[in-house]
């Protein structure tokens, strides 16, 4: 599900989708070159749990992430990060540049 990158409190953030896992707009998809970034929720009764198990996720753990209806791409993860909102240790996302 697309996490929009959207302009708040005069910053920029993304849409946190409810129940779902988010993968945020400008950063790299399933099989391409690059970082990507996925937002969900860990505890919340209003919007889902989708990241509850995140805190057993290491660093070199294998990933599968499944992008579309049918395509699937098994990863490593390099690091595994958990923020909350206001978290200002990521970059500004910028739009992929192609070669």
């Amino acid at each position: 599900m697309p996490a929009r990158l959207v302009e708040q409190r005069g910053g920029l953030t993304w849409e946190v989708p409810a129940f779902r896992a988010g993968h945020a707009e400008a950063t790299a998809g399933a099989a391409e070159l690059g970082n990507a970034i996925l937002l969900g929720h860990v505890t919340s009764r209003q919007a889902g749990n989708v990241f509850k198990d995140l805190d057993k996720a290491r660093a070199g753990d294998q990933v599968l992430v499944l992008s579309g209806s049918s395509a699937s791409t098994t990863g490593w993860s390099r690091c595994v990060r958990s923020t909350g909102r206001t978290c200002r240790s990521w970059r500004r996302p910028r739009p992929p540049t192609f070669r």
